[in-house]
């Protein structure tokens, strides 16, 4: 991979053209490992792994990053409709779970897409698309981000967020909040809105 890279990087600077990283995270496979064991993960990695190869054929590179990981080179200039085509059809690849003896595993994938840029070197290219995969992780199951300068804010913010909230549980700092939601005509109380309230050193919107 790091050969592959450095050669990328050699014919963007000499040929004026780019290329982008596909850093595929595999959000199943902790809990398949914790529950049916590493020679069930290995045999699931192993058939994840030849249906990306043939979705990928000879045109992109396609290697194992990390135990969860794998990462695509898409190689070329092109659209934003382009690379999100090539995601559709990776999810579609796993849209049905994989047989693996008496199991069917649903395979759950994050991705974090990154950009080559000649005014950054390759730690930075991977950081970028490990950046992005954080924050599709956060979003739910089976979500794909793009990176963008302003993620490694967003990023940074949600980092400190957990961070604090962890601090706050431990010293139970959390408490509930029931907030009544009433008929202005009856009086009557319909609902009630819970808020979860913690000591922070900032204020933190309800949306975060």
């Amino acid at each position: 991979f790091d050969k592959k890279l450095e050669e990328l990087y050699r014919s963007a600077e000499e040929n004026h053209t780019s290329f982008a990283i596909f850093m595929l995270d595999i959000d199943s496979l902790k809990y398949i490992k914790n529950t049916l064991g590493y020679k069930v993960v290995e045999n699931y990695i192993a058939q994840i792994a030849v249906k990306l190869k043939l979705y990928c054929e000879s045109t992109k590179f396609l290697c194992r990053y990390s135990t969860n990981r794998f990462i695509i080179i898409f190689e070329g200039i092109h659209g934003m409709g382009d690379y999100e085509a090539f995601i559709r059809g990776i999810y579609e690849l796993f849209s049905t779970p994989l047989k693996l003896d008496r199991y069917e595993l649903d395979v759950d994938i994050s991705m974090g897409i990154s950009f080559y840029n000649r005014e950054e070197d390759k730690e930075k290219l991977i950081r970028h698309a490990e950046t992005a995969i954080f924050l599709a992780k956060n979003a739910g199951k089976n979500k794909y981000v793009f990176y963008s300068s302003d993620l490694d804010i967003q990023s940074y913010k949600q980092f400190i967020l957990r961070n604090d909230l962890r601090k706050a549980i431990d010293n139970n700092q959390l408490m509930f909040h029931f907030q009544p939601i009433v008929n202005l005509k009856t009086n009557e109380i319909l609902a009630a809105e819970v808020l979860l309230i913690g000591w922070a050193k900032q204020w933190i919107s309800k949306n975060s």
